[in-house]
């Protein structure tokens, strides 16, 4: 009788769903180390204080592979936001932050 565990690892689904988990336990490793940081109130407080058209006008510019560049303050703290993030990122293995900084 073959066990559980071998059936469960002979499924077709079973290494997106391991390389799910382990990037969902890297990113929650980033977060952590984040939320630990000196930096924790300002990325807390650019959270709250996000503009969607800001952030979607910035988005549609890159998609469109546009070069942006932060004019305003507010812009400023939505590219801040994005680094932020991308921090959180860099401890993901086969996230594009990694892939960006090879």
């Amino acid at each position: 009788m073959t066990s559980v565990n071998v059936l469960f690892q002979k499924d077709s689904h079973f290494p997106l769903v391991a390389f799910d988990h382990e990037q969902i336990k890297q990113c929650s490793t980033g977060g952590y180390l984040l939320a630990e940081s000196s930096k924790f109130d300002d990325i807390a407080q650019r959270l709250m204080d996000l503009d969607f058209n800001i952030l979607n006008h910035i988005t549609k510019n890159m998609e469109n592979g546009d070069q942006v560049k932060s004019k305003s303050n507010h812009e400023k703290q939505h590219f801040q936001l994005i680094k932020d993030l991308d921090h959180v990122c860099r401890y993901v293995k086969g996230s594009l932050t990694i892939i960006h900084q090879c």
